[in-house]
């Protein structure tokens, strides 16, 4: 039986987050859309595919440690995150999977990462 399988999602959030003004009263407003994929053949194997695009607009001091927390790491402005997984299986109790991260956050360069594994399974 060779079945293929297709799954498309998406989803919106808004988020605010507050520092209390005892410790700063920094302010993050998030808005987030994201749309991921996952196709699922048995004689190719699985490959998902996420995209999320997220607006911030943060009032505090970028460089503070406060600021990675409230932000989960990203920055003011535009930042977006994309991320591509394909596993396989290629022999009797072996699987290959190759991962690509990329991400831009706000006016901060690409920041591409990648990785291949080899799982045996008993």
């Amino acid at each position: 039986l060779n079945r293929s399988i297709l799954r498309i999602t998406t989803s919106c959030r808004y988020e605010e987050r507050r520092n209390e003004a005892l410790y700063g009263g920094e302010k993050a407003d998030i808005r987030s859309a994201q749309l991921e994929a996952r196709y699922s053949q048995t004689s190719s194997g699985i490959i998902q595919l996420r995209f999320t695009f997220s607006k911030i607009n943060y009032n505090g001091l970028l460089t503070a440690p406060v600021a990675y927390a409230m932000l989960d790491g990203l920055k003011q402005g535009d930042n977006f995150l994309w991320y591509l997984n394909w596993q396989r299986r290629i022999g009797k109790g072996i699987e290959l999977l190759m991962e690509y991260e990329g991400r831009k956050a706000g006016t901060e360069g690409v920041i591409n990462t990648g990785r291949m594994s080899l799982r045996a399974i008993l």
